[in-house]
């Protein structure tokens, strides 16, 4: 069944979805045929969150948990996967998390939702295929916060335990076993998280006493407890009197109660801002920023918010970092944008909201950066006509939580990533 908020369709269907498999929900006109889609099956074997060669991997350290026959992604990105979305309004939600080509949202009636690509089970709906519009994951009650990572999903509940769903060959689902589940199983070890984040293949968590717990891979030191040993249970770290925590493909940065952020894990793109393009496995002190008042990690860069302005460092090769060069920054460069008041990032991309209006930059091979943009830009860009509140990036696919709450996404789509009831090849 298509899960249908509507209010068109829930005067038509006293159950509140469209029973019918080939109707979807549209917001003006209720249960409505769906456009004829080609099949929503795994269409390749490609596992990796990279959009081009030069994001693969480093060699993994010897104290990695085994298991792991994933690759990543090469280039090969075209323009022709820049369909806009359609239908629009096929959710409407209060929360949104956009992993390597999946998304999940938590409902406007609290139920979370997920769709695109399914094949390790990161839709928590069973079966491993994809899912071209949203379905539901069974079995998670009071969710408040969610993350998503490469091929895992993960949620926050309300009484500060978290569970996650997916591939787990690095122990990322944190449930002290490296087998994947296809249905939610709980974080070992944690209790009393109040913010959780996911990418790659590893995910952290700050606990109301300030303290960061993390799991999963740790082959450049990006779980910050001075090893390079994966954990299959949340862990401590070395980080500590922690307001936010971010985590990219390979890294992880977190920011302090007084606005300091700290870094550690790969830093051979300047991923950790401390100047140097090394990894670290302690925290090393982004350098040069000032107090920062929000922080948000994308693939291999990061964004910090001082005085409105994103302060951004790590790859830059596309324009990620916003401030008109494209190249690699160890240090932090300050993004052509004022008066921002949250921030998005993706893969190789960026976003930001201005009060409603959304801005974005960086790679764009795919739509990724909005109906409004062609092309990769170097600097923010308005992105979208519609007032929005929240936005998420991926691999290679944006979504925002509009102001009348429906979801939106743009970029690529050929695993469902748009959760529009296509898929696009």
């Amino acid at each position: 069944d298509v899960s249908c908020v509507s209010s068109v369709c829930l005067s038509e269907e006293s159950s509140g979805v469209c029973t019918d498999e080939t109707e979807y929900c549209d917001p003006d006109d209720g249960c409505a045929p769906l456009p004829t889609t080609t099949d929503a099956g795994d269409t390749g074997t490609d596992t990796g969150p990279s959009d081009a060669g030069e994001d693969t991997e480093p060699a993994d350290a010897a104290t990695d948990v085994p298991g792991d026959t994933t690759e990543d992604d090469t280039a090969g990105d075209t323009p022709e996967d820049t369909a806009p979305m359609w239908p629009p309004g096929v959710i409407q939600a209060s929360h949104i998390a956009v992993g390597g080509d999946h998304t999940c949202a938590i409902a406007s009636d609290g139920r979370v939702m997920c769709w695109g690509r399914g094949n390790a089970g990161q839709l928590g709906s069973g079966p491993s295929e994809n899912q071209p519009l949203p379905a539901e994951v069974p079995g998670v009650v009071g969710a408040v916060e969610l993350s998503a990572g490469d091929q895992f999903s993960c949620a926050r509940l309300m009484d500060g335990t978290v569970t996650c769903w997916g591939a787990n060959s690095f122990g990322q689902l944190g449930a002290g076993d490296v087998v994947s589940h296809t249905e939610p199983v709980p974080v070992r070890a944690l209790t009393n998280a109040v913010q959780i984040a996911s990418a790659g293949d590893h995910s952290c968590a700050v606990r109301a006493t300030g303290d960061v717990m993390c799991w999963g891979r740790n082959r450049n030191g990006q779980l910050c407890d001075g090893t390079t040993t994966s954990r299959a249970n949340a862990n401590p770290t070395l980080l500590s009197s922690i307001a936010e925590v971010g985590v990219g493909l390979w890294f992880t940065c977190a920011r302090s109660t007084d606005g300091e952020v700290s870094c550690c894990g790969q830093g051979s793109a300047g991923e950790l801002g401390h100047g140097e393009f090394e990894d670290s496995t302690a925290p090393v002190t982004v350098g040069g920023m000032g107090s920062a008042t929000r922080l948000e990690v994308g693939g291999r860069h990061s964004c910090a918010l001082v005085d409105g302005t994103p302060r951004c460092w790590g790859q830059g090769d596309v324009g990620p970092l916003g401030h008109g060069m494209s190249v690699n920054s160890a240090t932090p460069v300050t993004a052509m944008l004022v008066d921002v008041v949250d921030l998005g990032l993706g893969n190789r991309h960026s976003c930001a909201l201005q009060t409603s209006v959304l801005f974005c930059w960086g790679f764009n091979s795919y739509g990724q950066l909005g109906p409004r943009i062609a092309g990769s830009q170097n600097v923010p860009m308005i992105a979208y006509d519609i007032p929005t509140i929240a936005v998420s990036g991926g691999s290679r696919h944006t979504c925002v939580i509009r102001v009348d709450d429906w979801v939106d996404c743009f970029g690529r789509n050929d695993m469902g990533q748009l959760g529009n009831g296509r898929i696009d090849m």
